[in-house]
């Protein structure tokens, strides 16, 4: 990057994985985002499947190269640490998004006035759905593949790579590293920034930071959903019995297991009337109080071994 000293450096990273056109696609997307002035932004996509990644240039985004970097280790967790490190003492902030996402023009801008405006170390916004033109009605009638969304300027307890802007200060020690125990089990992310709020660094929602995800149609059914949710309660309970023994938590997951079973079960009712929705709404909060209980009885599921979209 070439700069004076009063430009801030952002560095956008990418983690890839066998996905050609999804990538194709957010590249496209990076290259109609406003950059504020003060600052300069460069892409940098980490390869985890092509060992030749870095010979294999892709396009230049922003006027500036794309700097295609290799992680030969399989593993969501080992290429976004491939980040990490190669962003150190070239850029002050990173911002992840996925493959399978497009930004909106001010997408950056948005991340980068909430920083300012708070000050916050870490900055995070939605990812929005965007469903195949052929999906079903209960898909977006059940809510859920929706985004949750906040008001610009709360706090949030974590934050996820899928629309996030952080300081790499935070990353220089190599204290604070994404888990590469959760390998294809997903939720590396939420343990990170979880666990960077816990140490005091805030996390700020900026709201009009919108990014879209582009849902292929094999992720449009009751088993993905389904297979979605039990990965998210085990994530859940897995991630609490890292910092503390199963049998101190086990009487507060069965707890949220059985409050997440009694919401299942309204919202099923709720939609009875149409029961494509209502088995989707009624599945998804089911299977996520059992993926919490099945991790207190060690079972496991590795969600990222399979790659969904082109």
């Amino acid at each position: 990057m070439n700069q004076d000293d009063s430009t801030t450096r952002i560095a956008i990273c990418i983690v890839t994985r066998q996905r050609p056109k999804g990538l194709a696609r957010t590249l496209e997307s990076l290259n109609g985002i406003q950059v504020p002035h003060g600052y300069q932004a460069e892409v940098f996509v980490i390869d985890n499947d092509d060992p030749d990644a870095a010979r294999n240039p892709i396009q230049t985004v922003l006027g500036n190269p794309v700097h295609r970097i290799p992680e030969p280790t399989p593993g969501i967790p080992f290429a976004r640490n491939r980040a990490l490190e190669v962003v150190q003492g070239r850029a002050d902030f990173l911002a992840f998004i996925d493959d399978d996402e497009t930004v909106d023009p001010k997408w950056l801008q948005e991340l980068l006035k909430v920083q300012q405006d708070s000050d916050a170390p870490i900055v995070t916004g939605p990812a929005l759905p965007r469903l195949p033109d052929n999906a079903p009605q209960w898909a977006s009638r059940s809510g859920v593949y929706n985004c949750h969304r906040y008001t610009t300027g709360s706090i949030r307890p974590w934050a996820f790579t899928h629309n996030v802007l952080a300081s790499t200060s935070l990353f220089t020690d190599g204290q604070h590293r994404f888990d590469e125990r959760m390998r294809f089990s997903g939720g590396s992310d939420t343990q990170l920034f979880r666990e960077l709020k816990e140490a005091g660094h805030s996390i700020v929602w900026a709201d009009e930071a919108v990014a879209w995800e582009w849902y292929p149609e094999s992720r449009i059914s009751y088993r993905w959903i389904f297979a979605r949710s039990y990965r998210i309660g085990l994530t859940d309970t897995w991630m609490e019995m890292s910092r503390r023994s199963r049998a101190r938590i086990a009487g507060r997951t069965c707890w949220v297991a059985l409050r997440y079973a009694a919401r299942g079960g309204v919202r099923f009712l709720r939609n009875i009337l149409h029961p494509p929705t209502a088995l989707a709404a009624g599945g998804w909060d089911f299977m996520r109080s059992a993926g919490l209980i099945a991790s207190l009885l060690g079972f496991h599921y590795d969600e990222y071994r399979t790659i969904h979209g082109e």
